[in-house]
């Protein structure tokens, strides 16, 4: 299990850790790179994602299910560097650059999806977000899924259609419309791209203390003080007054 990967780093095995990344890198990248649009800072924000995993891991509970941590994480961690970056480019007066790396096709379900489907994830519950993360973000079949989340491959077949569905309908209120079979295909084929090459070991450097630039220090630092008080004020990360804190400003078988 996983949580016996993060067990075995806080034990001072330090591939334990590699092995984590590897196993996640692809759900963590994507998600940031969606919310981000900028293929730099994407990895600079993913980096810090990884580095937080890193300090918070002898801190997790046994059950903790690492997508569902990770997927918050990240989400936490690009709100900070989108804000970070506005301010910055307002300082510089480059707000005019800041244009979205996101296909514009008429013909791409995903490039409408794209933009969205990470702040509908956030509206989810612990369990319905955990199904889908599971299923499509990591490819698990859904006895897989039922085996993660304790229940039967039925039950999880079910939890994910009613995911689906709620999907659908948070972003129908973004007027993002699309059936929940076009939506689960392209989740399935789109939700997750490959990590830049190289990025395991800049990851693995900055995790022992090395090579981390003041960007990715930031974004971790900022990550990790969120998650504390979240936990101090026993509220989900991902309320609407959580994410107030951050803000920047700116049915079928599957």
């Amino acid at each position: 299990m996983t949580i016996d990967l993060l067990r075995a780093y806080t034990n001072g095995q330090e591939e334990a850790f590699r092995t984590i990344v590897e196993q996640y890198l692809g759900l963590v990248h994507s998600s940031v790179l969606r919310q981000v649009s900028d293929p730099f800072l994407a990895e600079d924000v993913t980096q810090a994602v990884f580095i937080a995993l890193a300090k918070k891991a002898h801190r997790l509970p046994k059950n903790t299910l690492l997508s569902g941590w990770l997927f918050r994480a990240a989400r936490l961690a690009a709100l900070y560097a989108i804000r970070t970056e506005i301010r910055r480019r307002k300082r510089e007066q480059e707000a005019a650059a800041m244009n979205p790396n996101i296909d514009d096709s008429k013909d791409s379900a995903w490039a409408e999806i794209a933009p969205h489907i990470d702040e509908a994830l956030v509206e989810l519950n612990e369990k319905d977000r955990a199904a889908v993360l599971l299923r499509f973000f990591q490819n698990k079949n859904l006895r897989e899924v039922g085996r993660v989340l304790g229940v039967s491959e039925d039950a999880a077949q079910k939890r994910l259609t009613r995911a689906v569905e709620k999907l659908r309908k948070s972003l129908l209120r973004r007027q993002v419309i699309f059936p929940a079979g076009v939506l689960a295909a392209s989740l399935g084929a789109q939700s997750v791209q490959a990590a830049p090459a190289g990025m395991t070991a800049s990851i693995m450097a900055a995790a022992q203390g090395k090579a981390a630039s003041m960007t990715i220090i930031g974004i971790y630092t900022a990550v990790l003080q969120a998650i504390f008080w979240s936990s101090v004020k026993t509220a989900a990360i991902f309320t609407a007054g959580a994410v107030a804190l951050l803000t920047v400003g700116a049915g079928g078988t599957y």
